[in-house]
């Protein structure tokens, strides 16, 4: 959570280093708030699955936590039990965080990702180990996303109040329906498949059955 006073306190499982605390493992849990240390003072926090991230009142993005796929957006996929300040090049607005991605708002209202290669948006097999702006975005300005918690999609809101959409897609919660891919890798990260067929969307797409729609605001679940 994040205070009045701009200090950023965390609560909970430190298995990967989540709480900030320097630690790992069970050891690293903790039952009453701990007050991160050593980061300038923030405005926004944001937590995704066994990691953490915020924004300093200057606009800078610290990251601790799980780093498999590159959700903490260092160039780095190692763990990190201290918060660590990510190099982005722009000054981030809002993050948000999901299981294995998650995306930031810049000040200039664009929006930058990284993460799991089928989630982050950018539609390449690499995963994304640092902040990298969407291309198909550009032009296109922003103000709210949403992650579900522990989520694999992300709805984005833009200022002209359309809605683009990408990532997991299973169980149609895009809202449109997305090609069925094939792949052969181990899905040990998504507990609801059962074989190698899968639905995601790659890229951010525009949900067409909201076109005459102004949307205001937007909000995801896990599915």
């Amino acid at each position: 959570c994040l205070s009045e006073h701009g200090e950023v306190f965390t609560i909970g499982s430190g298995s990967f280093g989540q709480i900030g605390n320097g630690i790992f493992g069970i050891d690293a849990s903790v039952s009453s708030f701990y007050k991160i240390r050593n980061i300038p003072k923030c405005k926004w926090v944001s937590c995704g699955f066994a990691f953490t991230s915020c924004i300093t009142t200057e606009g800078e993005l610290y990251s601790w936590g799980a780093g498999e796929n590159g959700r903490l957006g260092n160039n780095d996929t190692i763990d990190i039990s201290i918060p660590t300040k990510i190099q982005t090049g722009f000054k981030a607005k809002k993050i948000y965080s999901g299981s294995v991605h998650a995306c930031a708002i810049s000040e200039s209202m664009e929006i930058y990702s990284w993460g799991f290669s089928k989630y982050n948006g950018h539609n390449q097999k690499e995963h994304i180990l640092k902040p990298k702006k969407i291309k198909i975005l550009e032009g296109i300005y922003f103000h709210m996303l949403s992650i579900g918690p522990g989520g694999y999609h992300t709805m984005a809101l833009s200022l002209s109040g359309k809605v683009f959409l990408w990532g997991h897609n299973r169980v149609g919660q895009l809202g449109f329906k997305s090609e069925k891919e094939y792949h052969s890798e181990s899905l040990n990260d998504f507990e609801d498949d059962s074989d190698d067929n899968m639905y995601y969307q790659k890229e951010p797409k525009i949900v067409n059955d909201l076109s005459n729609i102004l949307v205001k605001s937007v909000s995801a679940g896990w599915g």
